[in-house]
């Protein structure tokens, strides 16, 4: 095989690996090579929003970085494989088509020949080839001298923070539907199976700050939008903004409306603002009464149940409005049984967990036994604390039949 052959059976053999992982899992090994040679990883689904966004990203990554990938992977390799081209800067919103040498423009300039391609790229869509020459060689020149160009917003949503050591099962699902523009997510389950702690996870894989609020029923429009207050020695009325309003004008964020299927449904009507539109009017902002959404707004909810109002199990919910419910993607949640494993690796806690979870539902028992409990519970045996000690504090408020039909052996 000659080295042309080698390289080319490389590069379908990268795009077939590729090809066999999520979009998530393909940015966990492309970023750090993009990173290795002084780029910002791409957006991936705002760059390619209006095409197939991990079919583009395999093929961006296999034309620029192919020599990395093949190490990666560690696939056979030619003496005579090309050097990988560096992308432009991010500052340019659309790579280049792929060549191994661009041949420049000018010589004298060495990145005429990265402008000539971005501006062929971008005339595609365009009218004035001058004037996007024009555009890009700032933009580029901006970004090497290490000077303000365009505002980039770079969403680091595909990555994961290294902070994060233990995730659910449901991590990636919910991180990357976060990742898509104009989408809203809603977990659902059983109270205590981790649905904050995986909001703040994914405000932290993202490095955006994170804000929350509980929806009960006594929680007003106010709690989103904001007061009107007497502020100062003249107790002048003004409108002062709530830390959700902050955060959503804002940007770079992530707000868990908690316990969402608890609210007021007309008080999530005022949210639907929120989740659906890029502005929002409040009469009561005498001084900027119009008021704009931030880049990178991630809303998340919670609930326990699906916003059809209460339950046996969940007695304080109310009923939630079609239109608030249309405005989320839903994400079903259940005991992460993996995960409690790893924060609570007792075995005898965790099979008598499961004894009689399995019960509950074989005996439709209106209980929940939470993941937040079982924390609880390993923290209390560390302490000295017997499981049938916390067995028998478990079953307080409990009838005799229901316990017993919790403790029956599970064939």
């Amino acid at each position: 095989m000659t080295a042309t052959e080698l390289v080319e059976a490389n590069r379908k053999r990268l795009q077939t690996k590729l090809g066999s992982l999520k979009q998530s899992e393909i940015v966990e090994i492309v970023k750090p090579i993009v990173k290795g040679h002084g780029m910002k990883f791409p957006d991936v689904n705002r760059r390619w929003k209006h095409q197939n966004p991990k079919k583009c990203l395999i093929k961006w990554a296999t034309d620029y970085y192919h020599v990395e990938l093949v190490k990666h992977f560690d696939l056979p390799k030619s003496p005579l494989t090309p050097t990988p081209t560096i992308p432009p800067s991010p500052s340019v919103p659309t790579p280049p088509a792929f060549q191994e040498k661009p041949e420049p423009a000018n010589t004298s300039d060495p990145l005429a020949g990265i402008i000539e391609l971005v501006a062929n790229k971008v005339l595609e869509k365009s009218i004035r080839k001058d004037q996007i020459q024009e555009i890009v060689a700032d933009s580029v020149k901006k970004a090497i001298a290490g000077q303000p160009s365009e505002k980039i917003v770079v969403n680091t949503a595909t990555g994961y923070s290294s902070k994060i050591k233990t995730t659910s099962k449901y991590f990636k699902e919910v991180l990357e539907l976060c990742t898509v523009p104009a989408v809203n997510v809603c977990m659902t389950g059983p109270a205590g199976c981790g649905k904050t702690e995986l909001a703040r996870q994914v405000a932290t894989a993202l490095g955006y700050k994170f804000v929350s609020v509980s929806l009960t029923a006594g929680v007003s429009e106010g709690h989103l939008t904001g007061w009107l207050l007497p502020v100062g020695d003249s107790g002048k009325f003004i409108h002062v903004d709530s830390p959700v309003l902050k955060a959503w004008m804002e940007g770079n964020c992530v707000i868990l409306f908690d316990e969402m299927d608890a609210a007021d449904p007309n008080t999530m009507l005022i949210a639907n603002q929120m989740l659906a539109n890029g502005f929002m009017f409040l009469a009561q902002r005498h001084e900027k009464p119009e008021v704009h959404r931030g880049e990178n707004v991630v809303i998340l909810s919670a609930m326990n149940t699906f916003g059809n109002g209460a339950d046996m199990l969940y007695a304080g919910r109310n009923q939630q409005d079609g239109a608030t419910m249309d405005r989320f993607e839903f994400v079903e949640m259940t005991h992460d049984k993996t995960l409690e494993a790893k924060i609570t690796p007792d075995e005898a806690l965790t099979e008598w967990a499961s004894k009689i979870r399995k019960n509950i539902k074989k005996f439709k028992l209106n209980k929940n036994l939470s993941t937040r409990r079982l924390v609880r519970y390993r923290n209390l045996m560390a302490a000295n604390k017997t499981l049938g000690y916390l067995e028998n504090k478990f079953f307080i408020g409990w009838s005799a039949d229901e316990r017993k039909k919790a403790l029956t052996e599970v064939e």
